[in-house]
């Protein structure tokens, strides 16, 4: 709530929705509801808008998926050798997140692993 989250973005699903209301309701920040952000071949468009759209942002919060996470961190400068730490594995030709919870902090002035955390 105090991360100076500038906007909440999420699919078009009633879980990811429920999971960033309260907190764009409690900081008066904006949501939007896109599948671009869990669909492979528009995640790219999607994270540039993003990046036009908050260029001085100090953060925003894109609620995920366990299968679309992990391609959400590849598109922002992970490589597969960061995975372990995140806890992601890869499954049956794709990557998938360990568990059902986790909050992964991108920091795009960094380059890689050293990039990304997970709590």
């Amino acid at each position: 709530e105090n991360a100076g989250i500038a906007a909440v973005y999420t699919s078009r699903t009633t879980r990811t929705l429920s999971t960033g209301l309260p907190l764009a309701n409690r900081t008066r920040v904006p949501i939007s509801a896109s599948d671009d952000s869990i669909l492979p071949e528009k995640m790219n468009a999607f994270l540039a808008e993003g990046r036009g759209k908050h260029p001085g942002a100090k953060a925003v919060l894109i609620v995920g998926h366990s299968n679309t996470i992990p391609l959400l961190l590849l598109r922002l400068g992970a490589t597969p050798d960061c995975f372990v730490r995140l806890g992601i594995i890869q499954r049956e030709g794709t990557f998938l997140i360990e568990g059902h919870d986790g909050l992964w902090q991108v920091d795009l002035t960094k380059e890689g692993c050293e990039a990304l955390s997970r709590e």
